[in-house]
């Protein structure tokens, strides 16, 4: 299904974060998922946005109960990849489990064979996912000069496509973006390795922006 995409690529959108696998969890609701399956290994300390994001899955409703089998069973999955790659700390475990419940809930909504799914955010964990991903999409690398005119050039071009992606709040607003970026000037031969850097840094930031007006 759609959603399940979605569960996927966005924990798999930053190169950061550990890549998303299918889990094997047992269905929501039946004998195995209440009491005898494996439970999922915590990445981090028990009071993640992770944690409370599945405990929500768990005590949400859907007309579609299959659908939501499906979520929990996915977003298990991903937790337990995390847990067992490792290399990541408890922020950057947040930041994955935001992204993919708001992409859950909006999936839901806007699906087919959704109608009456009602996942169970509560104002509290709401508040802390839209916190944690504000923190994480504002995040800006700052424009420092180099001295040569040519790379000072492109660093700002690439920071102000950067700029202008993030206050983009829809797809059309990107799609409209993206052709410009075609046209933006290529880095001097001679720059140096901190200005390539910094430029990978601006057009990394841009598309990250770039995910969220489009989710």
């Amino acid at each position: 299904m759609k959603y399940v995409l979605l569960l996927a690529l966005v924990a798999c959108q930053d190169k950061s974060h550990a890549p998303a696998a299918a889990g094997s969890a047992a269905p929501v609701g039946s004998a195995a998922s209440m009491g005898s399956a494996a439970p999922v290994a915590p990445p981090v300390a028990p009071a993640t946005i992770c944690l409370d994001s599945l405990a929500a899955i768990e005590h949400s409703s859907c007309s579609n109960q299959q659908a939501l089998q499906t979520a929990r069973t996915s977003f298990e999955g991903i937790l337990r990849t995390m847990t067992n790659v490792g290399g990541g700390d408890a922020h950057s475990y947040d930041i994955v489990c935001a992204r993919m419940l708001l992409a859950l809930e909006r999936d839901m909504k806007a699906g087919s064979g959704s109608a009456g799914c009602a996942l169970a955010i509560d104002p509290a964990l709401r508040d802390r996912v839209q916190r944690t991903l504000d923190e994480y999409f504002n995040q800006r690398t700052p424009v420092t000069k180099t001295g040569d005119k040519a790379t000072d050039d492109v660093i700002a071009a690439f920071a102000a496509m950067r700029d202008a992606a993030c206050e983009c709040r829809t797809s059309p607003c990107i799609d409209k973006l993206d052709a410009q970026a075609a046209n933006l000037p290529l880095m001097p031969v001679n720059a140096t390795q901190a200005a390539k850097d910094l430029a990978s840094k601006m057009m990394d930031e841009a598309a990250r922006c770039a995910q969220r007006a489009r989710m």
